[in-house]
């Protein structure tokens, strides 16, 4: 069903506007040149309309995704859901890119039972503080501006999500803004979140896209030192290649683990990985679940570790995919 013909229907049936709990609805919505409307100004005055009234019907909305295409302008706006009387516990998606920060930030201070928020890079790289008031029940959120974790500290947050990307743009760019800035590394992000956020269980780390970004073997035990200050990590997912991996060692791959005698391996070493994870896995004894990448700077798949007894056991080969890194 189209958007527009979905809102009418929602405004007509009230039994069915209570029943949305969870909304996926696109944030680009057709010009004057795509549709049927008359004019430009009439469509957005109509569209706008009867999104405010279709949003205003449905009461008991818990999770809101605005889902868009980079390549088109995000055209709803924050101040169409004004009068709405629903709270969230899920809010993500692209916005009207010409909305003020204070305009976000109110809408946001409305909605102070969201625990999963996916804030779009241009909102990222105006904002640099937040009031303690906003979001203090954030637990989920993906972020592409490490350095805004000390704005959010104090928030019961237990899953982050850092990708090094321009969502605009939908390509990879180096991380240039901010207190965290260029000459930051990997082991630098992650010893600072351990105290931004001590609490986190789940850590998804993207690539920095730089050349330094691969952990040498000189620095790999100040990585694992990183990752041993948190004490309360379960799942922790790395997109920065260890050049560790690259060693051989004479140990034999576990005869009792097919996955590390499959062709994927290619000539390097299985059991040189396991320790590897296994190193990881020691130094932080809540770690059960651990991702990183198998081959190169820019590897296509990870190879993940859950924990065996105290022994890091190979769980699979994963592609590694960002494409829908912010749609739960």
């Amino acid at each position: 069903m189209k958007p527009i013909s979905w809102c009418s229907a929602v405004i007509k049936v009230e039994r069915r506007a209570h029943a949305v709990h969870t909304l996926r609805f696109p944030a680009h919505l057709p010009t004057s040149s795509e549709s049927r409307l008359p004019s430009v100004t009439s469509d957005n005055e109509i569209v706008q309309n009867i999104i405010a009234q279709a949003f205003s019907a449905i009461i008991n909305l818990k999770h809101l995704f605005l889902l868009g295409q980079n390549s088109q302008p995000a055209s709803i706006k924050l101040s169409t859901l004004a009068s709405c009387t629903f709270s969230l516990c899920s809010f993500a998606g692209q916005v009207s890119g010409d909305l003020g920060i204070q305009e976000q930030l109110d809408f946001l201070l409305k909605h102070p039972t969201i625990e999963y928020w996916v804030p779009t890079e241009p909102f990222l790289r105006s904002v640099n503080s937040f009031p303690t008031n906003i979001l203090p029940n954030l637990r989920q959120t993906v972020l592409v501006r490490p350095s805004l974790m000390k704005a959010l500290g104090g928030r019961p947050i237990e899953s982050l999500m850092i990708l090094f990307i321009d969502i605009t743009h939908s390509r990879a760019v180096e991380y240039t803004h901010g207190s965290l800035g260029p000459d930051w590394s990997t082991i630098d992000i992650i010893s600072n979140l351990s105290r931004a956020a001590p609490n986190l269980k789940i850590l998804t780390l993207g690539s920095l896209i730089k050349d330094d970004s691969v952990i040498t073997a000189e620095n790999q035990q100040s990585l694992v030192d990183a990752v041993a200050r948190f004490c309360h990590l379960k799942i922790l997912v790395l997109n920065t290649y260890m050049c560790a991996l690259q060693k051989h060692t004479d140990e034999d791959p576990d005869p009792e683990n097919p996955l590390e005698h499959s062709v994927a391996w290619e000539g390097r070493s299985p059991a040189q990985a396991r320790q590897v994870a296994t190193q990881f896995m020691t130094a932080c004894p809540s770690l059960r679940r651990l991702s990183f990448p198998d081959t190169g700077p820019s590897p296509t798949n990870s190879l993940t570790y859950i924990l065996s007894g105290t022994k890091a056991k190979l769980d699979g080969f994963y592609i590694i995919d960002n494409s829908g890194w912010w749609l739960r």
